[in-house]
């Protein structure tokens, strides 16, 4: 019941988990692989750094559910299976360390956690963490006595560094255990097996950077380090030894705070608990009623804590009196290896000048809940105290639930999964493209990623759309939803017809963005010859040359700083781009868009791009492009029903990116 029950919570979870840049960006790139479109030799970037982390293993793992097909839910389903497979493994250690007992107490407080929640709800790096890590030392607690599974933890430790590379810590973790378990061997077969294994990951990884002078392991060596003091790299034993108490806590004032999202913006954890302003704070944060029920949870993990490391104590002073290995019992010993790995992560985080996250000790869930499921198994089993010890961890769990429940709901939830899709699925149905803005956190690269890979279809954006939609994403709604407004979940999003203020025709009869298929497009030479542009692989446009920018069709490109729905051409020199389009028989006047994108006016290319829109053999208009930034609009006039054409021409087409669309109204 209590391993369905925390399968239950994280179901739940991911239904408002927030879907932004990381995790949108690793699943498209998933998607990709699964599609054979995307083959990477280098992981996902290191935070504040332009390297790679040195191998593609997360990426070929989030691959394998999108095979099923293109859908964010079976990556993000996949995710939690992997991290209650997590909480599984985690009960199978505390069961072995303690019993039966332990092993319930490891499943409730595994399940409740809202940490081990937040770390396996959505499609992220840091989310596979906690399997990797509990598997690993798992495979370091078998290994003596299986030799197999010397072979699994030297593949998961030597791959860990290609999800994230907090895996020196892990490596000293698992090497502590071993080396405090006597009478055990070294398996040559497997430990070679293991190391086959490691290498055959590392290949795409060695190949690439053999092929580039190492430039991704030269960046990762130069420039992964922070930018902390040493005031800060002082405070980093309380901030990570508090964070990983605060895993069995329910006190999550770092995510109802948007810790890591607005870590720029004031919040400090350490500040909040070590200061009386802080702390008047955190009571106003929670209120009366949720406050108490964190400090029950806070009491109970913290004693929890100051018992398992007493235990550590006294189990070291009968093993050295002794002289013996064994005299620590296999909980104490597990305890130590968790302890050796947090050291080392302080060690490496105060040496690289890091700051630091708390999911940079996700590995370590949910297995670092262990040094309170001991000493709580114990205590239920007095018979003054037992009763009053299952009090506090009900009500541990309680508050740990709620306060969960009230991090989804009031924040997680604006920029949250379900919510968003349902969003995007109202702005794909518009029959002409919009424009969007966001009052918070600006969203749309993931949702342009969903658009593309989970409904099939590009998000048609132009800032001078005929439909304006206003994201209210700061906070959750409080009041009445306006007319002009549809409330999904807190999350406000308001329409407004933005064409009905301009003197754009009242009637379109066709957008280019939308019916961009209908356009014939060649590329025609000085001589006459016309080469075709044929379809491309996916349908998503057609190629008129040999070179990849030799293309046309939708595409979301930037002119003036702002994300357009555009279609996509590059002008050829020496050569003459025409896209010709058979008129629809109502169209009587329409209006043209077309620009250079930003990255085209940023290039030392200074060459105009020619625009000629005919009419049959009349030319409408005539201009250049290329002079100033931005997506300029110019009116057309039908004058027969001859096919209407475009034409492009440049005297260097260097970083020439133009987009272009074309509205014909009535």
């Amino acid at each position: 019941m209590l391993l369905l029950l925390a399968l239950t919570l994280r179901l739940l979870a991911t239904q408002f988990a927030r879907f932004t840049g990381d995790e949108s960006d690793q699943w498209s790139k998933a998607v990709r692989i699964a599609q054979l479109e995307y083959f990477p030799a280098l992981g996902q970037p290191i935070t504040g750094s332009v390297a790679m982390t040195p191998g593609p293993a997360f990426q070929y793992i989030m691959a394998i559910p999108q095979i099923l097909g293109g859908s964010v839910w079976l990556g993000t389903y996949f995710t939690v299976l992997l991290n209650v497979l997590a909480v599984w493994i985690f009960y199978l250690l505390a069961r072995r360390f303690a019993g039966p007992k332990a092993g319930l107490v490891a499943l409730a407080l595994a399940a409740c956690s809202p940490w081990a929640i937040v770390y396996s709800e959505k499609i992220w790096s840091a989310n596979v963490l906690p399997l990797w890590g509990t598997l690993a030392f798992y495979a370091a607690v078998r290994s003596p006595e299986s030799p197999r599974w010397q072979a699994v933890l030297i593949l998961l430790a030597g791959a860990l560094p290609q999800v994230h590379l907090s895996a020196p810590a892990l490596w000293v973790g698992c090497i502590v255990w071993l080396v405090l378990t006597p009478g055990w061997r070294i398996s040559p077969k497997w430990v070679l097996i293991g190391v086959g294994l490691t290498t055959l990951a590392y290949l795409p990884m060695l190949v690439y950077e053999l092929t580039h002078g190492f430039s991704n392991l030269r960046a990762i060596l130069e420039h992964s380090a922070g930018t902390e003091s040493p005031a800060y790299a002082r405070t980093l034993p309380l901030r990570v030894l508090g964070a990983a108490v605060g895993q069995g806590t329910s006190e999550i004032a770092y995510q109802l705070r948007r810790g890591y999202w607005e870590f720029g913006g004031g919040f400090d954890g350490y500040r909040m608990w070590t200061t009386r302003q802080g702390l008047t704070e955190l009571w106003s944060l929670y209120g009366p009623l949720a406050a108490i029920g964190t400090l029950i949870s806070i009491l109970l993990a913290v004693l929890a804590w100051i018992s398992s490391l007493r235990s550590i104590l006294l189990g070291a002073t009968r093993a050295l009196r002794a002289r013996r290995r064994d005299g620590l019992a296999e909980g104490e010993r597990f305890t130590v290896s968790l302890l050796a790995a947090l050291g080392t992560a302080i060690f490496l985080m105060a040496m690289s000048k890091k700051t630091f996250f708390p999911h940079y000790i996700a590995f370590l869930l949910p297995i670092l809940l262990w040094p309170m499921v001991g000493p709580i198994s114990r205590w239920l089993e007095f018979r003054r105290w037992g009763k009053l010890a299952i009090a506090a961890l009900v009500l541990s769990c309680v508050s740990m639930v709620a306060n969960a429940e009230r991090y989804y709901r009031d924040v997680d939830s604006l920029d949250g999964l379900r919510n968003t899709l349902a969003i995007l699925e109202d702005i794909l149905s518009e029959k002409t493209p919009a424009s969007i803005q966001f009052r918070h956190f600006n969203n749309l690269y993931s949702w342009e990623r969903l658009a593309q890979y989970h409904f099939g279809k590009p998000l048609q954006l132009r800032d001078a759309g005929a439909v304006r939609y206003v994201v209210e994403n700061r906070e959750a709604h409080p009041g009445p939803t306006p007319t002009d407004a549809t409330l999904y979940g807190g999350r406000l999003l308001v329409r407004r017809d933005a064409r009905a203020a301009t003197s754009d025709p009242a009637e379109l009869v066709f957008r280019g963005a939308l019916d961009w298929s209908r356009f014939q497009v060649s590329k025609i030479d000085a001589a006459g010859g016309v080469t075709p542009c044929a379809p491309l692989a996916g349908g998503l446009g057609c190629s008129y040359g040999p070179n990849s920018w030799e293309r046309f069709g939708p595409e979301v490109l930037s002119f003036g700083g702002r994300a357009q729905s555009v279609l996509f051409l590059h002008p050829i020199t020496g050569h003459t781009l025409r896209a010709e389009l058979l008129l629809p028989s109502e169209a009587r006047r329409g209006r043209l868009y077309v620009g250079l994108t930003d990255g085209a006016m940023a290039s030392a290319n200074r060459s105009l791009v020619h625009v000629r829109v005919k009419n049959g053999d009349r030319v409408l208009l005539e201009t250049d492009v290329g002079s100033k930034p931005g997506l300029h609009a110019f009116p057309v006039v039908v004058t027969s029903t001859s096919p209407l054409s475009l034409e492009l021409t440049t005297a260097n087409d260097g970083a020439r990116v133009l987009g272009f669309d074309l509205d014909l109204a009535r």
